[in-house]
């Protein structure tokens, strides 16, 4: 005889009822899903839809599709500015991980995100205009958010870190230059969910500014000082808004697509960022590395120059290419060396009277290069 056989009828149904566990006022765990309690009153409750995601999100279980509904039909909106509680309850679930997906998609797709963020609709299912991005706008804010969650240990302010990641790319379904629409947005979104002034003005920046340290990093020259201070200035010397982006640059590239963050790239704008750090703290930049005359004698032609030397190390290479100067060089650079079977470990721009003379350090996948 077994052990459940030796129990009584009622006592073995009791262990086989799914357990409602509690997870967050007026919400609880119940089959698998996340329902609302028997007591929960969202018509009195705007705060509910948000605690009903954090639980969710942070649990990794499906919100209930009936509490979905009733969400929809008796939650009344959120005011303006919203609750301290509720800010607090969707840095949560933004900070949650990879989660964080279905769960606003749950809410999308009932209109309940919609209801928070009204500013989704322009982005909402619609198409990238760069063939890199693998995703729709909304679900790229989306799978940058779920990124970025994982470096919130990197930054002084996870919360900001995240709500940039969600609103990066806002302005765009709307005609212009999206960041520039796009922190005219954050300004509006951030005053609704009750942020500081202060932090609003460090959003709309983070919005404003999301591409500048990777154009700048793959398009300028890192070692020219103009470089520097024209990035220090855009920032307005903010040490914060320069962390964030260092940041936020990884996780948009992560979530862009296979291939467009690797470590030629962390180390560009990582050298960016050391260097702006020290301008803005009122430190000297480094000296220009010295550029080997022979580079800049093939700089003065028009023609593509390629050349690969050994490094001490074993197996690592260097190559040097020197090109007209032009929009994409770099990248494209990088990517025939990929194509070559060779992995990129670092990268260097120099500038030289219109000619790009860029280096790197590579190791080839396998063989010889």
């Amino acid at each position: 005889r077994t052990a459940a056989n030796a129990l009584p009828r009622r006592g073995l149904a009791a262990l086989r009822r799914p357990v409602r566990r509690p997870l967050d006022e007026g919400v609880i765990e119940f089959a698998g899903e996340v329902i609302l309690a028997r007591d929960a009153r969202p018509e009195r409750d705007p705060g509910l839809i948000l605690r009903v995601a954090a639980a969710s999100a942070t649990t990794g279980l499906p919100i209930a599709g009936s509490t979905l509904s009733r969400l929809v039909e008796a939650a009344p909106e959120l005011r303006t500015p919203w609750p301290r509680q509720a800010l607090k309850d969707l840095l949560v679930m933004l900070a949650a991980g990879p989660s964080v997906v279905a769960t606003i998609e749950a809410l999308d797709r009932t209109g309940l995100w919609g209801r928070l963020f009204p500013e989704w609709g322009a982005v909402r299912d619609l198409p990238p205009r760069d063939v890199v991005h693998i995703w729709t706008v909304d679900r790229h804010l989306v799978e940058t958010v779920s990124r970025a969650s994982a470096f919130t240990t990197r930054v002084s302010r996870p919360d900001l870190l995240v709500l940039g990641a969600l609103v990066h790319d806002i302005g765009k379904g709307r005609g212009g230059d999206h960041s520039v629409i796009g922190a005219e947005l954050a300004h509006q979104i951030g005053g609704r969910l009750g942020l500081w002034p202060s932090d609003i003005d460090i959003l709309a920046k983070v919005v404003r500014h999301h591409l500048l340290l990777p154009h700048t990093a793959t398009r300028r020259d890192l070692q020219d000082p103009a470089t520097i201070a024209a990035v220090a200035e855009a920032l307005d010397g903010d040490l914060v808004v320069l962390e964030l982006l260092h940041v936020l640059a990884e996780a948009d590239s992560l979530a862009t697509g296979p291939g467009v963050w690797g470590d030629w790239k962390a180390s560009l704008i990582g050298d960016l960022v050391r260097r702006c750090r020290l301008v803005m703290s009122g430190e000297d930049l480094p000296h220009p590395d010295p550029v080997d005359p022979r580079f800049i004698s093939l700089a003065a032609g028009t023609r593509v120059h390629v050349e690969l030397t050994p490094a001490d190390t074993p197996h690592i290479y260097q190559v040097t290419m020197i090109a007209p100067d032009g929009r994409g060089v770099l990248s494209k650079a990088a990517g025939v060396l990929a194509l070559n079977s060779l992995r990129v470990h670092s990268a260097s721009v120099n500038g030289h009277e219109g000619a790009a003379i860029n280096s790197f350090v590579v190791s080839p996948h396998f063989g010889s290069p």
